[in-house]
């Protein structure tokens, strides 16, 4: 990937890719594109509570178990999936600076809310806790 922004094509896999996982029943409490500074490229990040509960390791298995079962999602690059308990500072941040409402996607640009920055992301859920 690499890029600044995102190809339409990595939106609607990466779209995919979290309807699936819901289909599956894998928990989630939010999914979205972020453009990771640390790697200068985008990470498909999940908000899931099993990071915590059964290790990263098991519930990276769980996920490549689920996307490997979908002819749609086979081939998504399992690198590009970035675990992360619900508490990391990537899911707050984005928290509070988007409102999904009934929207299926919510794009945001990098700005300053309530003092912190809000990192370019493209979010298909999340849920504040």
């Amino acid at each position: 990937m690499g890029a600044e922004t995102l190809a339409e094509e990595d939106l609607r896999m990466g779209s995919r890719v979290v309807d699936v996982l819901g289909e599956a029943g894998f928990p989630y409490r939010a999914a979205f594109w972020y453009h990771a500074e640390e790697y200068d490229d985008w990470r498909l990040l999940i908000a899931t509570p099993l990071v915590e509960t059964i290790g990263s390791s098991r519930a990276y298995w769980r996920v490549h178990t689920i996307l490997k079962k979908s002819v749609e999602t086979v081939d998504f690059p399992r690198g590009w999936i970035w675990l992360v308990v619900p508490t990391h500072p990537a899911v707050r941040a984005v928290a509070r600076g988007i409102h999904m409402g009934r929207k299926r996607e919510v794009r945001s640009i990098p700005t300053r809310y309530t003092g912190l920055r809000t990192p370019d992301a493209v979010v298909y859920h999340i849920r504040a806790r």
